[in-house]
């Protein structure tokens, strides 16, 4: 949220985290047009690398698996019928 903050605000935009957050999961061309639904396409690609950028010069070091992902990793890929529910 706070690498789009900063990206929107550097190209004019500024929006509450809230309003941002709101649209995480999407990808960087649907955000975009969720909070700037006129937006060029060219401008809507600069702002998702603008995010990407500042993504990785600012926040991807701080990522840290939580605890037991490892294994649940690997369970996703040996065992994938025991993450399912069982009816």
């Amino acid at each position: 949220v706070l690498a789009w903050a900063e990206a929107f605000h550097a190209a004019g935009h500024d929006f509450r985290l809230s309003d941002l957050h709101a649209h995480i999961g999407k990808g960087a061309d649907n955000y975009v047009r969720a909070l700037l639904p006129s937006v060029s396409e060219e401008q809507a690609e600069a702002l998702g690398k603008a995010h990407g950028r500042l993504f990785k010069q600012h926040y991807f070091h701080r990522l840290k698996p939580f605890p037991g992902a490892r294994d649940l990793l690997r369970r996703c890929f040996t065992e994938p019928e025991s993450l399912t529910p069982r009816r």
